[in-house]
């Protein structure tokens, strides 16, 4: 038996010596292999050139996830490591064949989704800039995540700049400053309620010689899944900018969803504002229930119970942007209208007699 203590690098042990011998060939034909493969991925590289196919095809990926787990199965891998490894070698796949088209890129606010978007868009291989008013927190920002750090005075000429700034600043005077230097430029906005904010860019996209596109990020501030989705609502923008825009993003590993704002605002109105419509009463009625009814009820929760309340207490602590989001749908009040009838239909089915039926709506 060997000691705790006793280094297994001098250990003289034949079998030891046989098994790692094993070890370090296996580990040089994964590396051969792996260098293999990225060779092939740099004739789908060209193919995809050739035709003008976008970077990510997240359908493709999909399939090879499932293989790969499927095959970690079969050889007794845990899937989270098997899953692991393939997530980093279909990333270094991306940017190898973003690596010979990077773009430049300026994100002006250091918020939670401007550190989002922009660590994706630096690990994709772009050339990103990070600038704001508070200097210090973008330097903080492009510091963490490899980009750079520009000054509002010498801000370079880039491709594409996105604007994470809060709705409060969407003022014609603030965004004038921003974007100085824009001219032919894709501009985008990443507001989740398309307010006033986009008439004064579309104002401004008009008068300076810039493409603006809105976007909506499908995702959280801390989501980095694979299969982010982007929905795009092109406002002033040529075609060529929005085929220049769509191929960006899916190169950058995101899916990029063309959308009209009247589509946009309709599917929110079931996304969002009739999600946030039962969320916030849901959480209140938790609290003021165990309030009247007397009740501890922390150490009885149901898994179910867990998770809704749980998003539900996530939406209320950000109550008033759920607020400005409902007051900015147009359909805030459709939603409104069918979720009452839809609440007073389901109290009548269940304090009905039996006969009566929970399709039945009045």
């Amino acid at each position: 038996m060997v000691s705790k203590n006793h280094n297994l690098i001098g250990f003289n042990s034949e079998n030891i010596k046989s098994a790692r011998k094993e070890i370090d060939n296996i580990d040089s034909e994964i590396l051969r292999l792996l260098g293999k493969r990225f060779n092939v991925v740099k004739v789908v590289m060209h193919e995809k050139e050739l035709h003008g196919l976008p970077v990510t095809d997240p359908k493709r990926e999909e399939i090879i996830n499932s293989r790969w787990l499927n095959d970690a199965k079969k050889h007794k891998i845990p899937e989270s490591l098997a899953s692991k490894i393939i997530n980093l070698i279909l990333e270094y796949s991306k940017q190898l064949q973003i690596s010979n088209n990077p773009q430049k890129v300026m994100v002006i606010g250091y918020g939670g989704m401007a550190r989002n978007l922009a660590r994706s868009l630096v690990n994709s291989g772009n050339t990103v800039y990070i600038t704001g008013r508070d200097k210090k927190k973008a330097k903080y920002l492009a510091k963490a995540i490899g980009a750079k750090f520009s000054s509002s005075s010498s801000r370079p000429h880039c491709g594409h700049v996105i604007l994470c700034i809060p709705s409060n600043a969407f003022k014609k005077k603030n965004l004038g400053i921003m974007l100085a230097n824009v001219k032919n430029s894709i501009v985008y906005d990443i507001l989740s309620s398309k307010s006033s904010a986009i008439s004064i860019l579309e104002g401004l996209a008009k008068e300076n010689g810039f493409n603006y596109i809105s976007l909506h990020p499908l995702f959280g501030p801390d989501d980095t899944s694979k299969a982010r989705k982007i929905a795009a609502i092109p406002i002033h923008a040529s075609k060529e900018s929005i085929n220049r825009s769509s191929k960006f993003w899916n190169d950058s590993g995101f899916e990029f969803i063309e959308t009209s704002m009247e589509k946009h605002e309709k599917t929110m109105a079931i996304v969002q504002v009739l999600r946030h419509m039962y969320s916030i009463p849901f959480y209140d009625s938790v609290v003021s229930l165990s309030e009247s009814l007397d009740v501890e009820y922390s150490n009885m929760q149901t898994s179910n119970f867990k998770i809704m309340f749980r998003i539900a207490e996530s939406i209320k602590k950000q109550d008033l942007l759920a607020r400005e989001i409902a007051q900015n749908n147009p359909y805030s009040r459709t939603v409104l209208k069918i979720g009452k009838i839809k609440m007073e239909d389901y109290m009548k089915w269940v304090f009905a007699n039996r006969s009566y039926s929970r399709n039945k709506v009045t």
